[in-house]
């Protein structure tokens, strides 16, 4: 229902989330995208989604070695079905095949 969008250099960036945070009930899903948040707090889902065909940065390596998933964009479509991404009490990817069988 809201969208906060915060701005600043890497050293004030734990001071800023922490007013945004405030601002959020505890209950709610928060989607952020920023590597460098990861380094400050650990997600109960860390994504980290490249480019198929790009080379990751190595900058970027070590944050892809953080991640729960690693996802693969082309165009429009992911390596994964974005709707097995949900919120419920926390974040999970449901595998919708597995569950059928």
């Amino acid at each position: 229902n809201r969208v906060f969008f915060i701005q600043t250099r890497d050293n004030e960036l734990e001071t800023a989330f922490n007013i945004v945070s405030a601002l959020i009930s505890l209950d709610q899903p928060v989607i952020v995208e920023s590597a460098a948040l990861r380094k400050i707090r650990i997600p109960s889902l860390y994504i980290f989604i490249q480019k198929r065909f790009e080379a990751v940065k190595p900058s970027a390596y070590e944050m892809q070695k953080l991640a729960d998933i690693s996802v693969f964009s082309e165009e429009e479509s992911f390596s994964i079905d974005p709707q097995t991404i949900q919120f419920k009490q926390t974040w999970k990817i449901y595998d919708h095949a597995a569950a059928s069988h």
